[in-house]
């Protein structure tokens, strides 16, 4: 007979000696003790215990990662005892639906023993999940001075001095271009004298003829 043994928390499956394990090939929906049904898997292990056995069967719940566990009541039990014992743990299991099949465990060895064991949720514990990193804040943009805020920049260059606008030009009269620039009044009375002589000397040259 299998009771439930709510003292198991642990098979420690790796620590103790794997004779035989049988597991379901399918998942199939079971009652849990606050009667609502849940997703489930079986498995169905033999321990050796020097020249006995002891048999238990795991269920395990797979939404929330829960286990429960029975144990055969004549535990530990002789080899010869095996055949019968299997016998109840598959009437067991499947009466809640689980089609059991068995895996060569005893063909495997330690490092295969061990990759499978940690396959299956119902003999390694899930881990925590890690803490995503906290995605970069995007750099802040500068926000542009406000206009009463903004200076202009320095220069490195003195300031320019200012240069001394150039003398207005003195309109120069018509007619006295190319006059040299210290011509005055009485030099040209002086040349007029000279030309009204001349012209009185021609005349009388031009009356004695």
């Amino acid at each position: 007979m299998f009771t439930a043994d709510p003292t198991i928390t642990d098979l420690q499956v790796k620590e103790k000696g794997i004779h035989k394990v049988l597991f379901s090939m399918n998942i199939h929906q079971v009652a849990t003790p606050e009667l609502s049904a849940e997703d489930a898997r079986s498995y169905v292990i033999f321990f050796r215990e020097g020249d006995s056995l002891s048999a238990y069967i795991g269920i395990y719940f797979v939404r929330t990662d829960r286990r429960f566990y029975y144990s055969y009541t004549a535990n530990p039990f002789p080899f010869e005892g095996l055949s019968d014992v299997e016998d109840e743990a598959r009437g067991f299991v499947e009466d809640m639906g689980f089609v059991l099949d068995e895996i060569n465990i005893g063909g495997m060895s330690l490092d295969e023993k061990n990759r499978w064991l940690d396959e299956q949720p119902m003999f390694s514990r899930r881990k925590p999940a890690e803490p995503q990193a906290a995605a970069p804040r995007p750099a802040q943009r500068p926000e542009p001075l406000s206009p009463h805020a903004a200076r202009p920049a320095a220069s490195s260059e003195p300031p320019s001095r200012p240069q001394p606008a150039p003398a207005p030009r003195q309109a120069v009269p018509a007619g006295a271009a190319g006059l040299p620039k210290q011509y005055s009044k009485k030099e040209a009375r002086s040349s007029t004298g000279v030309v009204s002589r001349d012209k009185d000397a021609l005349a009388r040259l031009l009356a004695s003829f």
